[in-house]
């Protein structure tokens, strides 16, 4: 396996074991991942995160910001040189936004997260988020050497005329 999987698979790993706040008020962290070799902490890492602000997402969206905050906080621990980039959409009229390109400052990204706000759009309806996954793809400034990580927190399913 190689590096960049390793820390992608460990990414993932850390986002797939997280209870949601809105079930347990504080995460549960593995103790295997504070306990990671330096070698296999020692990668780069791009988070892009990707949030949907639209209506439907209003008494979710505390919520999602703690989690990401926590999540952040994670990060800085189990890897030695993450960047956070963050967008959001809301379908309509605003099917992706750039808040933020990649940043080392996990309180900068932070500040971004609570900035976030619901911006109308959709309201319980499908979302384009194939649409959005593929200009946040394009338009931020990835690093060639580092492994890739894309989350999206939604609550609705994909637009079925939005096609990755």
């Amino acid at each position: 396996m190689s590096k960049h999987s390793l820390c992608s698979l460990l990414a993932l790993m850390y986002l797939s074991s997280a209870n949601s706040s809105e079930l347990n008020q504080s995460l549960s962290y593995p103790n295997n991942f504070y306990d990671l070799e330096e070698s296999k902490r020692d990668c780069q890492l791009d988070i892009m995160f990707l949030v949907d602000t639209s209506n439907s997402m209003y008494s979710y969206l505390s919520i999602a910001k703690e989690d990401l905050s926590a999540s952040i906080d994670y990060f800085e621990i189990a890897f030695s040189s993450p960047r956070y980039a963050l967008s959001y959409t809301n379908g309509d009229p605003t099917p992706y936004e750039l808040v933020q390109d990649f940043k080392t400052s996990s309180n900068q990204i932070k500040d971004s997260i609570n900035s976030l706000f619901n911006t109308g759009g959709l309201n319980g309806q499908p979302e384009p988020y194939a649409y959005a996954l593929k200009k946040a793809q394009s338009e931020f400034s990835w690093r060639n050497n580092a492994a890739k990580l894309i989350v999206l927190v939604g609550d609705e399913v994909p637009n079925e005329s939005d096609k990755l």
